[in-house]
């Protein structure tokens, strides 16, 4: 039954990129199949619906901040220097700042006496055409507890068919945001 509990998360944020590659594979058999009949339009719709199905998937996890047991209202964010996406710290602070948490950027090590709760992240970009998000996960910690944490994968890489791969970095870590902080009311500005 433990097992059971620890492995249905994972099917479930996993199970759409799986169906999808199931209806590829399901698609490819079919393509196979014509091809042996030699019926080259046939074929050419075929593979025209694998490009439209064939798309990278988006694997989003977030463990939401427990307002019960955790009043985050003040976030120190521990500068990454290896992540080379240039607004990722500003779009967290954003998102941050719109639910009333506020937040501060330190570049040296961080006392837990200087602050409570500490923000660590990491993100990772890869190219095509242009440079893209891939990569990100964010997490809250109160000491050595961790108190939130969030990620968000795109699969697939450069061949991928996911138009919303090259979104911006506002697009791809807002919704997470929304998500970690879902218990807490956005401030009207």
């Amino acid at each position: 039954m433990i097992v059971l509990r620890t492995l249905l998360p994972l099917v479930g944020t996993y199970l759409h990129c799986y169906a999808l590659w199931f209806a590829v594979g399901i698609i490819l058999i079919w393509s196979l199949y014509i091809l042996l009949i030699h019926n080259p339009l046939k074929l050419l719709l075929t593979f025209t619906s694998l490009l439209i199905f064939v798309n990278g998937c988006t694997v989003v996890d977030v463990q939401k901040i427990d307002v019960e047991k955790y009043q985050v209202m003040n976030v120190c964010i521990k500068h990454n220097s290896l992540v080379k996406v240039g607004d990722f710290v500003d779009v967290v602070r954003t998102c941050l700042s719109d639910y009333g948490v506020t937040s501060k950027v330190y570049k040296d090590n961080i006392d837990d006496e200087q602050c409570e709760y500490i923000l660590t992240y990491t993100a990772r970009r890869s190219w095509d055409f242009v440079p893209y998000l891939t990569l990100a996960n964010i997490a809250i910690n109160k000491g050595h507890e961790i108190v939130a944490k969030a990620s968000y994968k795109h699969r697939g890489g450069s061949f991928s068919w996911a138009f919303n791969k090259w979104a911006g970095t506002e697009s791809k870590i807002t919704p997470i945001m929304d998500k970690l902080l879902i218990d807490y009311s956005k401030v009207t500005r």
